[in-house]
């Protein structure tokens, strides 16, 4: 009964689909099972994989193919102070790029999912909730599907904003540095170890050299001499180096091809570098400035003294005049008498020319001192008799004879009273020169003569010369071998200013045999320019 009552419920083929079925929710129930273990294992990968992620130092965001937000580290929502989820899901560049960088970006994402395993480094700004702008250095990396295909990008980014606003501070502090550096009017050398590591346009004019021929020079093996008036040089630099700064004016003698010496003010401080010695050089030049104020100084000297000689002419003529009027009395009344006094006569006639020279010289001192500025023909040896005929007296005095020879007159176009300055110089330096040396049998030989297209004036004496050292800096400015109080420097460079740009000639000196000899060229008329 029971085999029929199965036989009735089920048949052969329904009980076998019972046991599939039974089977396939067995087999269900075992992948469901396996599938939520699995789904714990894929959750705890991805939690530690955030993990990763948060502690990483930089900013990490993923983007799918359409540039929106899939995952964003701890980092980055620091950076943009949002939350992971304000940002996840949107599109990054349309919420979180400033307006004018989106194309590049936009560009460089395109060029990152065109190229195989591509990667590059850029740097761009981003928008943080605040509004604010945060310059991100990124490096980016394309990802890829099984199929090689690209469905997004990885992409890591460093906040270097502070790191840029500091860059640009010391830009342009740089900058600023430089401007001034640039565009002040004193000389500026930087030194370390006190070799030139830097110059301004000012040094380089100055010195008249390029950055290349300057820059690695030792300050003391350069064509850069300072000679100071106290102390040398070295301890001006060593005082700097122990932090005590120096102001002093000293000459500056410049030893290239042609030797120059100027009068500069200098300072000389420490920068305050602990790591290495450097010092700030800053040279004033005031030649130029000393040049037109002892040139003001001269003239309104020369004006003065033009004044005073005006007025002790002035004075002097009218009792010359008496006193000569006086003497011509006595001579013709003598001269009439029938037994005249020879004696008499001729001392009367010896006063008249006395008179008549002191009258002479009145004259010549006051042209000398009148302001004349244009050219003069005139023989050369006029001029030397009239400078000759200025300090007979002094010549006589210091017990100097003067051996004049004339071989050659000519006549030449110039300021009068410029050269006769020049040759009253020289006469004078030589004056010193034997006061100096004591010598007694001083002898001064003048000698005119013409060579080629010049007028030769030759001057020598023989007071013991001048050294090797000392001639070739004779003619600079403000340069001299007498104490202070004895000499300014200033007679034989404004000697060779008059001679070579005034009268377009030349001076040179000379010393040889215990005998200094000063040479002087002046053009003739023909070739003035």
């Amino acid at each position: 009964m029971d085999k029929n009552l199965i036989h009735t419920f089920f048949s052969m083929g329904e009980l076998l689909l019972f046991f599939i079925l039974i089977a396939m929710i067995l087999m269900l129930r075992r992948q469901k099972f396996l599938l939520m273990k699995q789904n714990k294992e894929i959750m705890r990968e991805y939690n530690n994989t955030q993990n990763y992620f948060d502690i990483a130092a930089a900013m990490i965001l993923v983007l799918d193919k359409n540039h929106n937000v899939i995952r964003i580290n701890k980092r980055g929502c620091e950076i943009m102070g949002y939350r992971a989820d304000e940002i996840i899901g949107k599109n990054w560049i349309e919420n979180f790029l400033p307006v004018r960088c989106r194309k590049k970006a936009i560009d460089v994402s395109n060029e990152i999912k065109r190229k195989r395993n591509h990667y590059n480094e850029f740097t761009n700004p981003i928008l943080t909730k605040e509004g604010k702008e945060k310059v991100i250095f990124w490096k980016n990396a394309s990802l890829k599907d099984e199929n090689d295909l690209p469905i997004g990008i990885v992409t890591s980014g460093e906040d270097i904003t502070e790191r840029i606003n500091s860059e640009r501070v010391i830009q342009e502090s740089e900058l600023f540095y430089r401007t001034i550096f640039s565009t002040v009017h004193d000389a500026i050398f930087i030194l370390e170890d006190n070799c030139i590591i830097d110059c301004n346009l000012t040094a380089l004019r100055l010195i008249k050299m390029n950055r290349e021929e300057i820059i690695g020079r030792h300050i003391k093996n350069s064509i850069l001499k300072f000679e100071c008036p106290v102390h040398p040089f070295d301890n001006y630099l060593t005082a700097a180096s122990a932090g005590t700064s120096s102001t002093l004016r000293c000459s500056l003698i410049l030893t290239g091809d042609i030797i120059e010496n100027k009068v500069t003010d200098v300072t000389i401080s420490s920068l305050g570098s602990r790591q290495k010695n450097r010092l700030l050089l800053s040279v004033h030049d005031i030649t130029e400035h000393l040049d037109q104020k002892s040139k003001l100084l001269r003239n309104m000297r020369q004006a003065q003294m033009g004044e005073m000689i005006s007025s002790i002419a002035h004075q002097w003529r009218q009792p010359l005049t008496i006193v000569n009027s006086i003497v011509s009395q006595i001579g013709l009344q003598e001269n009439i008498k029938e037994e005249p006094n020879k004696l008499l006569i001729e001392k009367t006639k010896e006063i008249e020319k006395q008179i008549q020279y002191l009258s002479q010289t009145i004259t010549d001192f006051r042209d000398f001192f009148h302001p004349n500025k244009s050219k003069e023909r005139i023989i050369v040896s006029r001029i030397i008799d009239k400078a000759l005929s200025l300090i007979d007296h002094a010549i006589e005095s210091h017990g100097v004879t003067i051996e004049y020879r004339i071989e050659h007159d000519s006549e030449v176009l110039l300021f009068q009273n410029e050269v006769l300055q020049v040759i009253l110089v020289l006469l004078k330096n030589s004056l010193d020169a034997f006061a100096e040396s004591e010598i007694e049998a001083g002898q001064i030989t003048i000698k005119i003569d013409q060579i080629d297209e010049y007028a030769i004036i030759t001057m020598k004496d023989n007071a013991g010369g001048i050294e090797k050292n000392i001639i070739k800096n004779i003619f600079l400015p403000y340069y001299t071998t007498k104490i202070q109080s004895a000499g300014t420097g200033i007679g034989l460079s404004l000697s060779k200013t008059i001679i070579e740009d005034h009268c377009n000639g030349f001076i040179d000196v000379q010393s040889e045999n215990h005998c200094t000899i000063f040479t002087i060229k002046l053009p003739l008329e023909e070739n003035q320019p």
